[in-house]
């Protein structure tokens, strides 16, 4: 918010009958009781050609007809946002004061500043029905235009709207709420609304129109300014008006979005139930014991549903916060923090246990896409404890903007990541055409005692290969297509899952060679099942059958690939 001090402006600025009127900042009088004909305006409006000689209209080009009709427009519902702040005063909030139907916080909440900014715009009404006065046929209004938008008269409005208009929604839905509950309340609202001056208006469509005011300041200055001679100085003045007018209105949204994410973000935080994730005892628990969702900001939040393998996925609400992401599981009026865990298979009659925190720091998170699902996206943590998270959005363009909030987001810290790099472990194999493939942040290396079965190794890493890997200057949150997997998701199921599914779904125009991932003699067993690849009873000997049909195991070539 803009800090507004104390200005110079005189006692009697703003329209004084028979006196110049002036533009109001802060300070002033209560213009809205000196001059009650704006509340006889009419909603369309006047004839401004009524006011201009015949002779003169004769001589008028199309194009200025044009431009007058515009301006006489912005003039026009000045004067009627006028009367809607000061229909608000005395047929609402005065009222309603008085008779203490509402509590001071709800009333405070819905008629922050009104009185602030029904004095503001009645000096812009004021300055516009003084130039209307000076002269029928309006000429220039660029530069009285653009001191309204810009410098201090810029600045107090922008403050004024954004105060007025930032806790809006959630005063009107308090509103709704307490009328259900008081039939006073509820059968004066009614009253008021019935009379003749609202013109079938509610109180939440009047006190609406703060905000819709201000978003037709644009759309009005740049039509003036189609109709205005180019390479002048008025055309530039509104121009530049238009570009104040545009700041404003983008500070005013900011201010509103700002102010309903801490309300939604305070309404989480009293619904969050911690205490399962509180009784483990684990390095992040205890990092989290005093997690206060009211201290962080709210980027982005919504329903996605969250794999955590193939068999068991769950609906979790997730919380994106400046670097934060906080996974919570609806339950009833709750929602609960807690670990999630799944058993998948090792091998041997032997399975591994992977426990999935609810917390990740955002400064140790990497994205990547799901190469099968448009609507997938993974999420690894490259901190102490490694783990891949899988979700799926409701669409694709769902998805795609949850990774713009978390990358976004997850820039701000990619010094704090840099400073922590682990070195790059060594790999083995032939690398002469994968090119500098690490992430350094992320472990390429398995665990020496974790042996994966021949089914589910890995693929060769090739050509293929070559334009995939993430350079090491990867800024944090970059996407790439395939990286190596982390010490704790080496599991063959979850390699699968993050490697194998990218592998499957290589361009079938790619080179081949005796070491890519495309050509070489087949290995029986040598595609994980699900994979495209060798069929066991076609590998050894690489029959002719299905010759020229694409079917596995023939002439010694992955499916599908041209021979190299």
């Amino acid at each position: 918010m803009v800090h507004r001090t104390p200005s110079t402006a005189p006692a009697d600025a703003g329209y004084q009958p028979g006196g110049t009127p002036t533009l109001l900042h802060s300070g002033g009088t209560s213009v809205g009781q000196l001059d009650d004909a704006d509340l006889e305006c009419d909603t369309e409006p006047p004839n401004w050609q009524n006011n201009v000689d015949r002779e003169v209209l004769k001589l008028m080009k199309p194009k200025e007809r044009k431009r007058q009709d515009v301006i006489n427009e912005l003039f026009h519902t000045e004067r009627t946002h006028v009367r809607n702040l000061k229909i608000l005063e005395r047929f609402f909030f005065r009222p309603l004061q008085q008779e203490q139907l509402l509590s001071p916080d709800l009333l405070n909440s819905l008629f922050p500043n009104l009185d602030e900014l029904r004095d503001i715009h009645c000096s812009f009404n004021a300055l516009m029905k003084a130039r209307r006065r000076e002269e029928p046929v309006i000429g220039e209004i660029g530069e009285m235009m653009l001191k309204m938008m810009d410098g201090e008269s810029g600045e107090y409005l922008k403050g004024a709207i954004a105060t007025f208009c930032k806790n809006q929604s959630v005063a009107l839905e308090a509103l709704k709420n307490r009328q259900k509950k008081d039939q006073k309340l509820s059968q004066f609202l009614a009253d008021a609304e019935m009379h003749p001056v609202c013109r079938r208006l509610q109180l939440k469509d009047i006190i609406a129109t703060g905000f819709q005011r201000l978003t037709k300041y644009p759309l009005l200055l740049e039509n003036v300014a189609k109709y205005t001679a180019p390479n002048t100085l008025e055309h530039s003045l509104l121009l530049e008006a238009v570009d104040r007018s545009k700041d404003i209105l983008a500070y005013v949204n900011q201010a509103i979005r700002d102010a309903e994410n801490k309300h939604r973000l305070e309404e989480i935080h009293r619904r969050m139930d911690k205490s399962a994730f509180d009784k483990v005892e684990s390095p992040i628990s205890a990092s989290f014991r005093n997690l206060d969702l009211r201290m962080h900001r709210l980027v982005h939040e919504g329903v996605l549903t969250w794999r955590l393998s193939r068999q068991k996925s769950l609906e979790v609400l997730m919380v994106l916060l400046e670097d934060l992401v906080v996974l919570l599981q609806r339950q009833d009026e709750r929602l609960l923090l807690r670990y999630h865990s799944t058993t998948l298979p090792k091998g041997a009659g032997e399975d591994v246990r992977l426990t999935h925190s609810p917390i990740l720091r955002l400064q140790h998170v990497i994205t990547r896409d799901v190469a099968t699902d448009k609507k997938g996206f993974f999420l690894l943590t490259t901190a102490e404890q490694q783990a891949m998270y899988e979700f799926n959005a409701a669409s694709a363009a769902e998805k795609k903007m949850w990774l713009h909030h978390i990358t976004a987001a997850i820039k701000p810290h990619g010094a704090a990541q840099q400073a922590t790099k682990r070195p790059e472990p060594e790999r083995t194999g032939s690398t002469e055409d994968i090119g500098d493939s690490s992430l350094e942040n992320v472990q390429a290396a398995r665990t020496p005692d974790t042996e994966v079965p021949a089914s589910r190794e890995e693929p060769p890493q090739g050509e293929g290969d070559a334009d995939l890997p993430l350079p090491k200057d990867a800024e944090p949150g970059e996407r790439a297509e395939a990286y190596p997997v982390s010490e704790a998701s080496t599991h063959p199921a979850l390699v699968d899952r993050l490697h194998g599914r990218h592998w499957r779904q290589q361009p079938r125009e790619r080179a081949t060679g005796p070491n890519s991932r495309h050509g070489g003699p087949c290995v029986q067993g040598g595609a994980a099942p699900g994979r495209r690849g060798c069929r066991p009873s076609l590998a050894q000997g690489c029959g002719t059958r299905g010759e020229g049909r694409g079917v596995p195991g023939v002439g010694g070539q992955h499916p599908s690939r041209p021979r190299g």
